[in-house]
């Protein structure tokens, strides 16, 4: 998670995990062209073996977080995460009011940020990514957030 714009009234950041996104097409492709050349080979059940696999690795794309992005703007008292994939995107609006600050969460040595959700009887976190990383940057981003969050209530 980066953060893109810190201003008193407009906080933006982001997170692109480029490299994952890199890494399973090139893992997808390889299992692809290989496939290719168990049926051209006239080898059906290694072919029909590496397309499931490939089917696998096309569906572990599609799940996969292409780019979140968190903007919280105090003009119009809002925080907005956006979550896109591959074939779809997705909006979560909580109103200012509701969030009251980021954390993060722990797994071993990795984190993530998660933002400290209000209903008014319980504060829940909202966890950004769903992966951890054994990053300084996530834990600069928390506490810029976190300090943002605490200047604008």
């Amino acid at each position: 998670m980066k953060i893109i714009h810190n201003t008193p009234d407009l906080l933006i950041a982001r997170y692109r995990p480029v490299s994952l996104a890199v890494f399973g097409f090139a893992l997808t492709a390889l299992f692809a062209t290989v496939a290719v050349f168990a049926l051209i080979n006239a080898d059906w059940r290694a072919a029909a073996l590496l397309f499931c696999i490939v089917g696998l690795f096309l569906f572990a794309c599609h799940k996969q977080q292409l780019q979140v992005g968190v903007y919280c703007d105090r003009t119009h008292d809002t925080v907005a995460i956006q979550t896109r994939r591959i074939l779809s995107k997705q909006t979560a609006i909580y109103p200012l009011t509701q969030v009251t600050g980021a954390t993060l969460q722990n797994s071993g040595l990795e984190q993530r940020i998660a933002l400290l959700l209000t209903d008014g009887h319980a504060t829940k976190p909202q966890a950004l990514t769903c992966d951890f990383h054994p990053s300084w940057q996530v834990r600069k981003a928390a506490e810029t957030m976190d300090t943002w969050f605490r200047a604008a209530r």
